[in-house]
């Protein structure tokens, strides 16, 4: 559910991170490029990750200086409005704007139907990273719909044992408040796609993912 392309901080093409997605067989990709589109509209429009065989959610990732947010599907073509609304540079990896604007964007968001999730929460102080206590109040406004409790790229920059302890932290928290916890790669290169996966148990092929985590059905995550 997050992973980014050469359209914002990644290495590599949308069509590589699909391709290494078939190949280590997973089932659904989110392609979260930086504040930007660009990356995921033509593989929409045309229809390309049926090439592959996947199930493909249209996505970016908010980058605020306050926080960053996963935003899944919803009616992603009025995306573009609603940043320019905001001033939000296209493709930047992140944004100056007011602490009040964080709940009247993400509120946008929640408008056109999106799935949301906190990337990378913190106690630490982390440069980029929403921390606890707007989280908390986020959630409790219904304004998110889950956050991440492992990140592979965080994992990478921060290192044991600094990882683990925001690792149990950010885990004892979101259970505790019971916000659902994803694990995802965050990955700016091919080889880290597929780090950590969350589960989604379906009935057939009739299934949206969006729909699944807004309404906390999902299974888990590794």
């Amino acid at each position: 559910l997050h992973c980014h392309t050469y359209h914002s901080d990644g290495k590599h093409s949308p069509e590589h991170m699909l391709k290494r997605a078939k190949e280590i067989g997973l089932h659904a990709l989110a392609i979260t490029d930086h504040n930007t589109l660009n990356g995921v509209r033509h593989l929409h429009e045309d229809k390309v990750y049926e090439e592959y065989g996947l199930k493909f959610i249209r996505g970016f990732e908010l980058s605020l200086n306050s926080g960053h947010f996963l935003i899944l599907g919803g009616k992603q073509e009025k995306t573009p409005h609603i940043l320019k609304k905001f001033k939000v540079i296209d493709g930047a990896n992140r944004h100056k704007h007011k602490k009040r604007e964080i709940k009247e964007i993400l509120e946008e968001f929640n408008n056109i139907g999106s799935a949301i999730i906190a990337a990378h929460p913190s106690f630490l102080k982390i440069p980029l990273c929403v921390e606890s206590e707007i989280l908390l109040d986020l959630y409790a406004r219904g304004l998110v719909h889950g956050a991440e409790e492992h990140n592979n790229d965080l994992r990478r920059h921060l290192k044991q044992p600094v990882y683990g302890v925001w690792h149990r932290h950010v885990h004892k928290l979101l259970k505790s408040q019971g916000i659902p916890c994803f694990a995802n790669s965050d990955a700016h290169r091919h080889k880290d796609l597929g780090k950590h996966k969350n589960f989604i148990e379906v009935e057939d092929d009739c299934w949206d993912i969006v729909e699944i985590i807004k309404s906390k059905k999902h299974k888990g995550n590794k």
